[in-house]
């Protein structure tokens, strides 16, 4: 009857979306707070999202192309990740996923032990150092140079020395530094003062030579007393120089225990 029936195919774009879930490289632990950027081809930004505390974060609704994704923001303590990731949107409904691993940032901290008169190096100092949280990271002795070197990831951290050189008073100062860009080499100095250390002998105390004299005179005395000798006045007087010059030769200021503070 000549009806001419037409059939309409509709078309409907391809669409996709994309997951990206973000890992320390080394232990595989999941990394909240990244901020990720979609980029089409040719460069035009098309969205930008940061991952949740699971480390994941989804674009949706790309349509069919090819894309590429750049880490815009990193996760604190962690290299940025720059390199440009591409992929493609080719089946619609599909949700392709792909994994963006970090690299954590790593610096090196060098602590030179010195005599603080001298300024000299000083080995045998045996140094600890803690994380933020107070736990221990490290401990070491200072080598030949004075110097201890250990490696140790972003943050903060504090050091103190617990065993001094021989020969010098403990350093109770509490150092602090920081580790904030991959690479960098942090340097701090510790100082220690020289101990001062009293004399032995009996005739250091500044009450020996009073001792000594009391002792000559009271000798005197007793053989004047008992009658066994008479001394003559020259005699008597002979004595007393002589327990004046011991006095003067053994007597003096003595030596204390330095109790001076460190400086850091």
């Amino acid at each position: 009857d000549g009806q001419v029936i037409k059939d309409v195919l509709d078309n409907y774009k391809i669409v996709g979306s994309y997951g990206i879930t973000k890992t320390d490289m080394s232990t595989g632990e999941v990394l909240p707070n990244t901020l990720i950027s979609i980029y089409s081809k040719d460069g035009n930004l098309i969205e930008s999202k940061r991952t949740d505390e699971n480390g994941y974060v989804e674009f949706e609704d790309l349509v069919y192309g090819e894309y590429y994704f750049v880490e815009s923001d990193a996760p604190e303590g962690y290299i940025l990740n720059a390199e440009k990731h591409p992929f493609s949107i080719t089946e619609n409904g599909t949700i392709v996923k792909a994994e963006l691993k970090n690299t954590k940032i790593v610096g090196e901290v060098e602590i030179t032990k010195k005599d603080i008169a001298t300024d000299e190096v000083i080995p045998g100092a045996k140094i600890e150092i803690y994380d933020a949280n107070g736990k221990k990271v490290y401990e070491g002795i200072s080598d030949k140079e004075g110097k201890i070197t250990t490696k140790l990831e972003y943050g903060k951290y504090t050091f103190k020395e617990t065993v001094a050189p021989n020969g010098y008073v403990l350093n109770e100062a509490e150092g602090q530094f920081e580790i904030k860009e991959n690479g960098q080499i942090v340097k701090a100095q510790l100082y220690n003062k020289k101990e001062i250390l009293p004399k032995t002998g009996m005739m250091d105390s500044p009450i020996a030579p009073i001792g000594l004299l009391l002792a000559v005179i009271g000798g005197i005395l007793m053989f004047v007393l008992a009658g066994k000798k008479r001394l003559n006045t020259s005699k008597i007087a002979s004595l007393m120089l002589a327990a004046l010059l011991v006095m003067g030769t053994f007597g003096g200021n003595s030596k204390v225990f330095a109790t001076e503070s460190n400086a850091f």
